[in-house]
Formats: structure tokens, C-alpha cells, sequence
């Protein structure tokens, strides 16, 4: 895989490799791995969200919304 970036980010990528004493692949992949883990705690929070704005109303008490999300559907 190869892709073009401005010289200063690749200074700053090269400079973060060597603070990290990682390679720069390892570096790439790691960042990619955080990365996935933004994207999934980002969904998480529209899910909840989402979850909060549909539920409200609907259920009397905290103990009928875990009913809810506990039974078998």
C-alpha cells in the first residue's frame, strides 16, 4: 500500500515512530487499530443514544427497561 502526504506530516509521523521505538508499519497498524476502536465507541454512543430517545416514556421504571432489553425476543 503506498498513499502521498505533505512532508511535514510525514516528519511528524517519522519523529512519532522513533518517540514510540516503533517501526513505522507498526506504527500505521497500530494507529489503524485505535482508530477502529474510535469508530466502535462512536457507534456505541449513537446506539445509546438513539436507545435513550426511543425508550423515553415508554417504560415506568428502570427495572421494566432491563426487562425489556434482558428478554428473549
Amino acid at each position: 500500500m503506498s498513499f502521498s502526504v505533505p512532508p511535514e506530516t510525514k516528519r511528524e509521523f517519522k519523529k512519532l515512530a522513533e518517540e514510540q521505538s516503533m517501526g513505522a508499519s507498526e506504527l500505521f497498524r497500530e494507529m489503524v487499530r485505535v482508530y477502529e476502536d474510535y469508530r466502535e465507541e462512536k457507534e456505541f454512543r449513537r446506539l445509546q443514544r438513539y436507545g435513550t430517545i426511543q425508550s423515553r416514556g415508554r417504560f415506568e421504571s428502570e427495572e421494566e427497561l432491563f426487562e425489556f432489553l434482558y428478554s428473549e425476543r
